[in-house]
């Protein structure tokens, strides 16, 4: 059986203790501040890349300035063309084709029957829902005045009736009828008016300016 015995004194038995504590704490203090450098750099990295990243951004947000002045003078024409294309489809928007009244008119008109005169009048239905006219209202009139070389019925009659199956026209209405003679023919002269609803109009613009008006 065997014993270990530390022959030297206490005292230096608690130096060497205190010492190795020293450099124990010394070795924490070193590691402290390796893991606080590594931090640091990091950081100082993540910083860094930021900074970078913030100029490549403020390089960008200029290069994007400098092309919008640069676009500046075709965003105003831009403008003024789309103000100008809403003006002209503004003012078009109840624009009446009298072309196609007077051929629906020729059309509805039988062939026993003349005209002697017509005048157009184009009105102002008020202010109707954006892009419609209420079906009915009255956005111009006929005023017209002829003869049939048949009498009142059916004569004028189909006249009148020929009349209302016409596109856009309604409320046929006869003003006068009297008998009369033209070239020793006895005939059925009349003058009335006839009312006409917004399918007068062109509606060429409902879809947009054509091609040659947005030049």
């Amino acid at each position: 059986m065997s014993a270990r015995v530390n022959l030297l004194p206490r005292e230096l038995e608690q130096r060497s203790k205190a010492r190795q504590s020293i450099r124990l704490s010394i070795l924490v203090v070193l590691l402290a501040l390796a893991i606080m450098g590594g931090l640091y750099a990091y950081q100082a990295n993540e910083v860094r890349q930021a900074e970078e990243e913030r100029d490549r951004a403020a390089d960008e947000v200029a290069r994007l300035e400098a092309e919008l002045a640069d676009l500046e003078e075709f965003r105003v024409l831009l403008d003024r063309h789309t103000a100008r294309s809403e003006l002209l489809a503004s003012a078009m928007e109840r624009e009446i084709s009298w072309a196609r009244v007077l051929n629906d008119l020729a059309l509805a008109f039988p062939g026993d029957a003349s005209l002697l005169t017509l005048a157009f009048d184009a009105e102002d239905p008020g202010e109707p829902a954006p892009g419609e006219i209420a079906a009915g209202d009255r956005v111009g009139q006929i005023t017209a005045s002829g003869y049939s070389v048949e009498e009142y019925a059916p004569g004028v009659q189909t006249v009148l009736i020929d009349f209302e199956g016409a596109r856009g026209f309604f409320n046929t209405y006869l003003q006068t009828a009297g008998v009369a003679e033209i070239a020793d023919t006895e005939v059925t002269n009349f003058n009335g008016t006839i009312d006409l609803d917004d399918d007068v109009y062109t509606e060429r613009y409902a879809d947009g300016l054509p091609p040659e008006a947005r030049r």
